[in-house]
């Protein structure tokens, strides 16, 4: 009896030592927070575009309307829809927060760099002259910054 009791344990707790694993769950792609090139494509309005102080103090230097993203291109808009000069874009989504560089025409090297994110309908955008150390969040932006808060 306790021998036919200690196999009916052996075969009971072997059988979900050979279970599969879990499928592991596809990433989320475009959703409402997708930071890809083509779920950025339009034109988007500025809400506000600022330098980043001290103690993450905001100030206004907003000097144009809106941003077109057409193909791997940022176009600022000044009054009118007139198109102030392209840069062209690379975003990295896989990153954490996501990247964004910008560059002059055919240039290999980034002019400008910064981080991304976007929630619904707001993008945001936080970057400086490409150089120095990227910035590693929103909340703790670094001084003399650019914050871009764009929505659709």
């Amino acid at each position: 009896m306790r021998a036919r009791l200690i196999v009916l344990l052996i075969l009971v707790s072997g059988t979900t030592a050979f279970a599969p694993a879990p499928l592991p769950k596809p990433p989320r792609r475009g959703g409402s927070n997708d930071v890809s090139i083509a779920s950025i494509q339009g034109d988007w309005r500025v809400t506000s575009f600022d330098t980043i102080g001290p103690n993450n103090q905001k100030t206004n230097v907003k000097w144009f309307q809106g941003v077109r993203f057409k193909d791997n291109q940022i176009i600022y808009l000044l009054e009118g829809n007139k198109e102030y000069t392209p840069f062209r874009i690379t975003l990295d989504a896989a990153k954490r927060p996501a990247t964004i560089d910008l560059f002059q025409g055919e240039a290999q090297n980034p002019v400008m760099f910064g981080i991304v994110r976007r929630m619904g309908s707001r993008f945001s955008i936080l970057y400086y002259s490409a150089g120095g150390q990227r910035a590693t969040s929103f909340e703790n932006a670094p001084t003399g910054w650019w914050l871009l808060e764009l929505e659709k």
